[in-house]
């Protein structure tokens, strides 16, 4: 019979998914295969007592209480994701424009490779979104104007954002479909994407009410957009756009937003170079082209800034690409956890 602190995946009438209680069966480290608890998860802390160990030996609790269920939840280490924009080499890594490594804090590993995935140095990686670092999929927006793939593997153009699953690429986002010069001039160097109910109140209203998922979106250089409120927005390589896709894949839809007005923020010129999020949106890092001096803000090219959303303010680096060893231009930028300056 179901007590009061169960948790159930159904709750008076507010509906819990599954997978939001539990992650898949897999190894999570221990003699057998457990579930994980993903973040967020309602069965987090949820006991005042327990065993002073999980199932892996891992130590309990951590954290308000005790985690139900096999695993207890640890905290993920802090790590930056980058693409460069030339080949290189830091200690004994080598690397190239087609690829993305991974900042563990004390040692850069490649998190992608994309000679293994079919692609040549040429298929530059010019933006990226990895939805999960723990998995293989990972969006990807390409530098090269019509990207052909080794081995056939497709076609795509640099308004295009492409998902890899870790065996096949697909069309996920079509640039012409939201281009009203049908694609020609638009072209993305940073990428981010977050629950569609993360989406502006307005821009998912003018959306239709549902966004599949809420991009966040910088362009290479110029170009004239249709904005959510029936405007004409002017986009310079400075800004950050909002994206509500309400359709994706061959047949793009969705409604635009102008999210950072680089220029009224007082950016340099075209100076955005890559970008990421915090899971709530509410902090948006940026990588820039040169040098970047604005509010609390103030360094170089390949250093990460922070922009609060809700004070429209700079400030960082809160890391720094060359002061880790590298010595070209981050192209590409996602930050997962929280990194100390």
């Amino acid at each position: 019979e179901p007590g009061a602190t169960d948790v159930n995946a159904t709750y008076g009438y507010a509906q819990t998914y599954l997978e939001d209680i539990l992650e898949p069966l897999g190894d999570n480290g221990g003699p057998t295969l457990t579930h994980a608890l993903p973040d967020g998860s309602p069965a987090i802390d949820l006991a005042p007592n327990g065993p002073a160990a999980d199932q892996r030996n891992a130590a309990r609790p951590y954290g308000g209480g005790y985690d139900a269920g096999a695993v207890e939840q640890q905290p993920s280490l802090p790590a930056v994701f980058v693409a460069a924009d030339q080949a290189g080499r830091v200690g004994a890594l080598t690397f190239g424009p087609q690829d993305i490594l991974k900042w563990d804090g004390s040692s850069w590993t490649k998190w992608f490779d994309g000679a293994a995935a079919g692609l040549l140095p040429k298929n530059d990686v010019r933006a990226f979104w990895i939805p999960d670092p723990n998995g293989t999929d990972v969006v990807i927006a390409f530098g090269q104007r019509a990207t052909k793939l080794a081995d056939n593997r497709g076609t795509f153009d640099q308004n295009d954002l492409v998902w890899w699953d870790g065996s096949t690429y697909r069309l996920w986002f079509d640039g012409q479909d939201v281009d009203p010069k049908a694609g020609t001039t638009l072209s993305f160097d940073g990428l981010h994407v977050l629950d569609g109910l993360l989406a502006p109140p307005e821009l998912s209203a003018a959306a239709g009410g549902t966004c599949q998922a809420y991009l966040l979106l910088s362009t290479a250089g110029d170009i004239r957009l249709p904005s959510y409120d029936a405007t004409s927005m002017k986009v310079s390589g400075e800004d950050v756009l909002g994206f509500c896709m309400t359709q994706s894949g061959e047949q793009t839809r969705g409604q635009w937003m102008m999210v950072i007005d680089g220029s009224a923020e007082g950016m340099p010129a075209n100076s955005t170079d890559s970008l990421s999020a915090s899971a709530d949106g509410q902090t948006i890092y940026l990588t820039t082209r040169g040098t970047f001096n604005v509010d609390a803000a103030a360094g170089g090219h390949s250093m990460v800034y922070k922009y609060d959303v809700a004070s429209g303010t700079f400030s960082g680096p809160i890391f720094s690409g060359p002061a880790a060893g590298l010595s070209g231009r981050v192209s590409g930028l996602q930050l997962e956890g929280e990194i100390a300056p």
